[in-house]
């Protein structure tokens, strides 16, 4: 009774952190873990290499939920310890996470295991955190399913150039 009580409040949170499967989850595990066993909307940044890739995290508007190693402290370490992000919640990665995690409906999320494939067998494209600046964004729908090149001349961290490129642009 005890694990069924257990996995039905993970499950709560769970829904209330995916927000109907819209927010994604930063999944701070390392990669061997990640590749295990992982819900299908994360972005896998090990926690070691999190100092050199703080330019992949969103916004402090953008609301996300991290998923760490069972016994890991939940928090995200910052450079500064200033930074804020929009976290929802922090789950451990327990059995019990992993049995709610799959009890997930359509569209709310869900798990993979093994390789990056969907569950139609058809290859994934990677989820990030964060989206482009509105103007990339508005270009993107006007110019739809064509993909072209680019030039980047901004003074940012590049997001905009790996959003093009995770969509075929050069």
């Amino acid at each position: 009774k005890m694990e069924s009580e257990e996995r039905a409040g993970l499950l709560s949170r769970l829904k209330a952190a995916s927000n109907g499967g819209e927010a994604l989850a930063l999944d701070l595990r390392p990669a061997e873990e990640y590749q295990r066993v992982r819900l299908t909307r994360s972005v896998n940044i090990p926690l070691e290499e999190l100092p050199e890739r703080f330019f992949e995290l969103p916004s402090r508007e953008t609301r996300f939920f991290v998923v760490v190693s069972a016994g890991a402290e939940k928090k995200i370490p910052t450079k500064s310890g200033s930074h804020n992000w929009c976290v929802t919640d922090y789950f451990e990665a327990s059995e019990a996470f992993w049995q709610a995690a799959r009890l997930l409906q359509d569209g709310q999320g869900g798990v993979s295991e093994g390789g990056r494939q969907t569950a139609n067998g058809s290859q994934c494209r990677p989820h990030h955190l964060w989206r482009p600046c509105d103007i990339l964004d508005d270009v993107l729908e006007a110019a739809g399913t064509r993909v072209g090149s680019a030039l980047d001349v901004g003074c940012g961290s590049g997001r905009d150039t790996v959003y093009l490129a995770s969509r075929g642009w050069h």
